[in-house]
């Protein structure tokens, strides 16, 4: 739904000033909220090692091929945190936004430089808790550098 909103602009030229009533439309309907997901670990190689943690995470819409997300990571000696947003939107649909994307699985890929030391996936039922906003947490902390990636 759009509605209009008004606003007036003035521009003074010489000793006249210009007032124009302008209207402009804009959506009052809420774009999809992100769903954050919290990630903390430990790293068996520590950090000299790590050069780069790279969060993937997968969606239950059937053909979505989306994984990158938004985030955040911080490597300290052999401990990581690292947070990822999530998008839910899905397609507009009579001019709505539809936010029922939901996460399957996230996938964390330990780098060193070019090289890949470990890649873990972890489910979002299985592994994660709901937060009361609707986040996702990790239930147990998660050791990278211990599996063959794969």
């Amino acid at each position: 739904m759009f509605r209009m909103q008004l606003r007036k602009v003035c521009v003074q030229m010489s000793s006249v000033i210009l007032c124009l009533n302008l209207t402009t439309p804009f959506s009052v309907d809420a774009k999809c909220a992100a769903a954050t997901i919290t990630l903390k670990g430990d790293l068996r190689e520590g950090p000299q090692q790590a050069s780069k943690l790279l969060i993937e995470i997968t969606s239950t819409t059937p053909g979505d091929a989306r994984r990158n997300v938004r985030q955040e990571v911080s490597i300290r000696t052999t401990h990581f945190e690292a947070t990822a947003w999530f998008d839910t939107f899905t397609r507009i649909e009579k001019g709505r936004h539809l936010c029922d994307r939901q996460p399957r699985s996230v996938i964390l890929t330990l780098f060193d430089g070019d090289k890949v030391l470990d890649r873990v996936t972890l489910d979002i039922e299985k592994d994660f808790q709901r937060s009361p906003d609707g986040d996702y947490i990790l239930k147990r902390s998660v050791t990278l550098g211990e599996s063959k990636p794969s």
